[in-house]
This record gives structure tokens, C-alpha cells and sequence, in this order.
């Protein structure tokens, strides 16, 4: 039996005893050392391809999907916004902008930062899933890069990796 407790008095909030749930089924990933860069601002409606993405098809439509993004980028004049799409639809996480930031990040100069992100998604279906990360500039007039390294010599590495999760019983 597995439980877990919270609090001072050991209040058990969850106890699972043989479910067979929440076990990863398969796992999925993605690398990419190719560097894109764009100056589009309309992530809404045509944010730039970074190219990284990984396909996986659920064993059920219960199960759920974990999507983890480790990514690098850099902004000169302006903020990058990226955006999670499943198929051909972005996913929406009730931010006023649309995309994974609502005012997009900011890393002026030539200096590059990580973005990781983890999403645990509830395709409901069978058919193969692709995501996808997708950027734009936001704000500025400057470039948005993805895979940009701090030095021209060497390359930089993002990476998506999709789990699939097993319902619970």
C-alpha cells in the first residue's frame, strides 16, 4: 500500500493499494541542435516552427500524457513567447495572450536562457499526438532565436519528452 500524508497529524489524503495506475507506458523524445530565428509577433495566429516535437500514441483514451519542454533561447530587443501546439491546435492555459507566457520572457543581448516547461495533457484519444514548440517575439522589434549559444562555435541542445501515464483504475 502506498499513501500519502500531510500535516502535523498524519492525515492520509491518498492511499492506493493494487490500482495499476499512474505507471508510464512509454516514453517518448526529441532532440534538436538546429537554431531558428524569427521576428514574427503574431504568436496567436502564425507563431515560428522550432521544429522540436515528438509524436505519441496513448494505449487509451483515459490515459494522460506528460510533456516536458527543456529549451533554449535568446531575445535581442525583444521578449520570446512560446507556444505548445498538439496537432494543429495550440493549447490554451488561460493566460489573456494565448502560449505558455502571457507577456512572453525577456533575455535581452546576446546571452541565451533555458525554458523548461511540464504539462500533463488529457488528449482523450487513441490517435497519435504530436507536439509541437512553437515561438514568437513579443514586444520589441528585435529577433527571437531558438537554440541560440552563447558562443558561434558551439551548439546549443533543447529537448521534448512525452510519458505516457496510465489512468487510474
Amino acid at each position: 500500500i502506498m499513501s500519502i500524508y500531510f500535516g502535523a497529524d498524519d492525515t492520509v489524503i491518498h492511499s492506493a493499494d493494487g490500482l495499476g495506475g499512474g505507471k508510464i507506458l512509454q516514453v517518448v523524445q526529441s532532440i534538436s541542435t538546429s537554431q531558428v530565428t524569427t521576428t514574427e509577433s503574431n504568436y496567436q495566429t502564425a507563431p515560428t516552427n522550432t521544429n522540436l516535437n515528438a509524436t505519441l500514441t496513448p494505449a487509451s483514451s483515459s490515459n494522460k500524457v506528460l510533456v516536458n519542454i527543456d529549451a533554449n533561447f535568446s531575445g535581442s530587443g525583444c521578449r520570446i513567447n512560446p507556444v505548445l501546439i498538439r496537432n494543429s491546435t495550440d493549447i490554451s492555459f488561460g493566460v489573456s495572450n494565448e502560449g505558455l507566457m502571457d507577456y512572453g520572457m525577456f533575455r535581452d543581448g546576446n546571452n541565451s536562457f533555458r525554458f523548461s516547461f511540464m504539462y500533463l495533457d488529457s488528449p482523450s484519444t487513441t490517435s497519435a499526438m504530436t507536439y509541437k514548440l512553437y515561438f514568437s517575439r513579443h514586444g520589441g522589434s528585435g529577433t527571437a532565436t531558438f537554440n541560440k549559444s552563447q558562443d558561434s562555435g558551439q551548439k546549443s541542445v533543447s529537448t521534448i519528452t512525452l510519458m505516457e501515464v496510465s489512468a487510474w483504475a
